[in-house]
């Protein structure tokens, strides 16, 4: 019964080896239906997988614009969704509202911003006064021609001093 101990291990040693190669010859590496599988599914990910930082940039922007989204506790800065709150509420209610979900254009030169925001503000009191794009609103100098791209050059309103 001296050799029962040693024979177990060696058998146990063996089935262990057997079961390792059999998996290691499935593998990727030598598998190449595996590794046609796992290549479409990477490609299919990489094409299909949200860019975050463009996903990050968006929602700032639209915390921007609309500072009610932005203290909401699902859809907001600190809320349950996180950066994906902004896209969430858009496409349930935003979208219905009016409301855009569209990066903003920081411009290079804020001094020269500043003139041309506030020549827009006075040629068009009605946006001056939008709780968005006006002089109060949490979007300030960029307000004016977040406007202007997006819906004022449609209705034929000027841009510039």
């Amino acid at each position: 019964m001296k050799w029962l101990k040693p024979a177990v291990v060696f058998l146990v040693c063996c089935i262990s080896a057997i079961l390792w190669c059999i998996h290691a010859v499935q593998a990727p590496f030598f598998n190449e239906d595996t590794r046609r599988t796992e290549a479409y599914l990477r490609a299919m990910y990489d094409k299909l997988a949200p860019d975050l930082q463009q996903e990050r940039r968006l929602a700032k922007a639209y915390w921007r614009r609309y500072p009610d989204v932005r203290e909401n506790q699902l859809w907001g800065e600190d809320g349950v969704l996180g950066i994906k709150g902004p896209a969430d509420h858009y496409r349930n209610h935003g979208r219905q509202e009016g409301r855009t979900y569209t990066e903003i254009d920081w411009p290079e030169d804020i001094a020269q911003e500043k003139k041309l925001a506030q020549a827009y503000w006075d040629r068009y009191p009605d946006v001056a006064a939008s709780a968005v794009w006006g002089r109060r609103s949490s979007m300030g100098v960029l307000g004016p021609r977040d406007h202007y791209r997006l819906f004022g050059r449609m209705e034929g309103r000027h841009w510039g001093e």
